[in-house]
């Protein structure tokens, strides 16, 4: 039984120069069987949840009980401003060269900051050898308070979000990069579905966007596609974030969702936390956020209007209270674009059970592109009890 895991980031330590990282992490086999290992590193910006760099690991092979280094394959440069927050996570996967099982596991976040560099030279004279085994000692008898007695955290946090203090890592997190795999109806924990008659397709991927799926509608009125998980597999408790990133390949008829959404048809969500693209007030390709609570809805007073082949990156979150969704749309160089706020209809309570996903349709009867989607993912970042 295959069973390897990262375990530890080597690469970036919590505080970096200002200069290009190569990350790396520890890998180990836990089983007494190894395999082939891939995997993937990406780099967020903790401020705004934005994805700004992804990398292929190393290729390594793993034997069982063996722990190994594998490293990214090219380096990240956070460029300025320096002093920022970013976080990483990594994914690996490991085949079996004689069954072609596969196993696949993440290593949550972990949360660095750029410094300005060089550091500053050594000190002068200092010791090559130390007391107490190589410990710098002082002498702190006599004294009382935060220097001299052993301390317990206060007022720790037991929860975080992604951009507040002391952050920790998701208990729980899901992406899909369709990149990943090219059987584009089953990926873990979200499937695909037609809308109608609607269909997809893979697209060639592009420079910053690795493996492309292409939402499609037929001549049928109202007919596109869904990638979806379980319509109830989340209940909105606190601490969600879910991201984004797409691109609109027509606007007019166009209707599409992303987000916490447990409707995957044409009817509007019954229950959910999610980004919509429609037409509003005669004007094409609108976006707005929107909650929904038993069918009650919210629709943010403000909105953002689209335009056609352009790559844009949504994100939702959920605050600590679960009384409050933010929205956020970037483009593609990271600038913020548009963001809003809904504090009422968000679904809170048992029975209110909501999904995750993205669809889109046509309502009219013209069959091609609809949307391309590069990449979405889905977080929890509160402590749960099972």
């Amino acid at each position: 039984m295959l069973d390897v895991r990262p375990i530890a980031y080597i690469s970036p330590l919590n505080e970096q120069v200002l200069d290009d990282i190569t990350p790396s992490i520890s890998v180990k086999c836990y089983a007494d069987q190894g395999g082939n290992v891939t995997g993937l590193v990406r780099i967020y910006r903790e401020s705004t949840g934005l994805l700004i760099y992804t990398s292929v690991l190393h290729p390594a092979t793993i034997a069982a009980d063996q722990v190994i280094t594998m490293s990214a394959e090219t380096p990240f440069s956070p460029g300025a401003p320096a002093d920022d927050d970013y976080f990483i996570i990594a994914q690996t996967t490991t085949t079996d060269p004689i069954s072609g099982d596969t196993n696949q596991n993440y290593l949550g976040q972990f949360f660095f900051d750029v410094k300005p560099g060089p550091m500053g030279p050594a000190p002068a004279a200092h010791a090559i050898t130390h007391e107490l085994g190589g410990m710098d000692q002082i002498n702190v008898a006599g004294l009382t308070g935060l220097l001299a007695t052993p301390q317990t955290p206060t007022t720790h946090a037991t929860t975080h979000l992604p951009n507040g203090t002391d952050p920790i890592q998701p208990i729980y997190y899901k992406e899909l990069d369709f990149a990943q795999n090219n059987n584009v109806t089953n990926i873990n924990p979200w499937y695909g579905s037609s809308i109608g008659t609607g269909t997809n397709v893979m697209l060639a991927g592009a420079a910053n966007h690795p493996g492309v799926l292409q939402l499609q509608s037929s001549s049928a009125v109202n007919t596109g596609y869904t990638f979806r998980t379980s319509p109830s597999a989340f209940l909105i408790a606190g601490n969600e974030v879910a991201n984004f990133i797409f691109r609109p390949q027509v606007l007019t008829g166009l209707v599409s969702r992303r987000g916490f959404i447990d409707t995957f048809t044409t009817t509007d969500v019954q229950d959910g936390i999610y980004a919509e693209i429609a037409t509003v007030g005669g004007v094409p390709g609108v976006l707005v956020g929107k909650t929904a609570n038993n069918n009650a809805r919210s629709v943010t007073s403000s909105s953002y209007t689209l335009i056609t082949n352009a790559w844009y990156h949504l994100t939702i979150k959920v605050n600590q209270a679960a009384n409050q969704a933010d929205f956020y749309l970037y483009d593609t160089n990271g600038n913020l674009l548009w963001h809003d706020t809904l504090t009422t209809n968000i679904p809170t309570l048992a029975g209110r059970e909501t999904g995750h996903g993205i669809l889109a349709y046509n309502t009219g009867t013209s069959a091609g592109a609809l949307t391309d989607e590069d990449f979405m993912d889905v977080a929890i970042y509160r402590t749960f009890t099972r």
